[in-house]
């Protein structure tokens, strides 16, 4: 892949240069080199926004940084880059790459930031993130996701009622 990323450079394409540093930092994701990983990514999405303007290319990539700054527990920032790929998900019309924003949102919320947001508060967001994805879900027949998610949308809302 670095090879391809260099003939990318002197060829001056910018779609398969950040593809390619997209694929080159799932690669370094995997083999928990972080920080390059992220540079990488950081570059691919300068590229999206300037030149390609794909909404998709450009979700997937931000969902990937969202996934190692969680790996980085820095849970805020990834949950930042999850609501900014959100309405590129949606515009894409790519549901498959949704219903993963919206479960990571909803993740992410109850693991980070309990102690910033008032429990009330917290919880609405869980539950129409959690719900949207249950539901979304049992529309792409991913069946025991769908269970799961909507199982905790009812335990959310039980929760919510409580309060």
């Amino acid at each position: 892949l670095e090879h391809a990323e260099q003939l990318c450079r002197e060829m001056q394409t910018p779609d398969q240069l950040a593809q390619t540093l997209d694929r080159q930092a799932h690669h370094r994701t995997d083999i928990n080199e972080l920080d390059k990983a992220m540079e990488q990514l950081l570059e691919a999405e300068s590229i999206y926004r300037s030149t390609l303007q794909n909404d998709m290319l450009l979700a997937s990539n931000l969902l990937s940084q969202a996934t190692i700054l969680e790996k980085q527990e820095r849970y805020e920032a990834s949950l930042q880059r999850l609501e900014e790929a959100e309405p590129l998900c949606r515009r894409s019309g790519n549901k498959q790459l949704l219903l993963m924003n919206l479960w990571s949102q909803s993740s992410l919320l109850a693991l980070s930031i309990p102690q910033q947001i008032p429990a009330a508060e917290l919880y609405s967001r869980m539950l129409q993130v959690t719900k949207e994805a249950g539901e979304l879900a049992q529309k792409l027949a991913f069946d025991e996701i769908a269970t799961s998610l909507l199982g905790q949308a009812d335990k959310l809302s039980a929760l919510l009622k409580s309060l």
